[in-house]
């Protein structure tokens, strides 16, 4: 999607404000070339402060590309994205420990629950009414889980994937009692590729291109 303008593109100095290996290999296989400089922001944001989940998220994406904007005006690209799952309105981060992820993925066998990540991207160097250009969008995928036995849910704990990971599983580390999801896997992967693709194209068409 992004071939034609690759070289646009990549004579900019790009940053990817994450130290999620997942967004950093999303976005090597696009043949983007970046630098990662990881946000200080603190994610501790008071969740019942926000109406929807969406706007926590939207918080916290935003909360981290900021931190590294201010640190590096001479980016072109700023790169920021929080992610969470959601199931029964509650929102579900990566797992504190064995306990909590134990937790989580009983709750979420034989369920379906949705995988919401917001992506906001700075362009430092073009200003709109005295500000940074930004882009900021959301994407949803329902993901729906088979039944786990117990025996299975602890030995997925002992393996250390869950970790790392909203709602304490990676779709790409061959998790298997994943039966059916709607929506886009690379969202459940960390990062919405294609609405990705769209909104940058559409900078490099209108600000980008001579």
């Amino acid at each position: 999607m992004l071939l034609e303008y690759l070289n646009t593109i990549n004579s900019k100095k790009i940053i990817l404000a994450s130290q999620s290996l997942r967004r950093k290999e999303i976005l090597e296989q696009m043949e983007l070339k970046f630098e990662i400089h990881v946000s200080n922001f603190e994610e501790n944001l008071d969740k019942k402060l926000f109406k929807h989940p969406v706007d926590y998220v939207k918080a916290n994406a935003e909360g981290k590309v900021m931190d590294v904007a201010s640190r590096y005006p001479d980016a072109d690209l700023i790169i920021g994205c929080d992610t969470i799952v959601l199931f029964n309105n509650e929102i579900i981060e990566k797992p504190k420990n064995a306990e909590d992820a134990s937790r989580i993925l009983h709750k979420l066998s034989g369920n379906t629950h949705e995988v919401i990540s917001v992506v906001c991207l700075v362009y430092p160097k073009i200003q709109v009414n005295g500000k940074p250009l930004t882009q900021v969008f959301d994407d949803c995928t329902k993901v729906e889980f088979g039944h786990m036995t117990d025996t299975f849910i602890n030995k997925y704990i002992e393996s250390g994937y869950c970790y790392d990971k909203a709602g304490g599983y990676g779709i790409q580390s061959g998790f298997t009692f994943i039966s059916r999801i709607d929506g886009s896997y690379w969202n459940v992967v960390g990062f919405p590729s294609f609405k990705f693709c769209e909104h940058l194209i559409e900078v490099v068409k209108k600000y980008w291109t001579e």
